[in-house]
């Protein structure tokens, strides 16, 4: 069945990704291989902060089968002055299904 992502859990959970054409605006999917789930956030801000969660469903009933543990993601802005924040718009940050993320900033 699909492969879909989402941040926070229950009724209240927010779809950022399928596998199937639904994407929330600055997502993509790796696709290092057939079996590869993982995603990339781009221009990351404190709004991403969240836990996220690979889900599998089943195809025919549509309802989930299976979910990951979730990643927890928490993003700090760096202040560059008293009461300004500065964010890089570089920033990617890569989730996997098993719950580890990578950080990455582009130089």
């Amino acid at each position: 069945g699909p492969i879909r992502w989402f941040r926070g859990s229950g009724l209240s959970r927010e779809a950022i990704y399928n596998f199937e054409g639904l994407s929330h605006p600055n997502v993509t999917a790796v696709r290092a291989s057939n079996s590869d789930f993982s995603i990339l956030l781009h221009g990351i801000s404190t709004e991403y902060a969240g836990t996220y969660y690979c889900v599998k469903f089943q195809r025919k009933l549509n309802r989930q089968y299976l979910s990951g543990q979730g990643t927890r993601l928490r993003v700090k802005a760096k202040p560059s002055a008293p009461q300004e924040t500065e964010f890089i718009n570089e920033r990617v940050a890569r989730i996997f299904p098993s719950g580890e993320y990578t950080y990455l900033q582009r130089s």
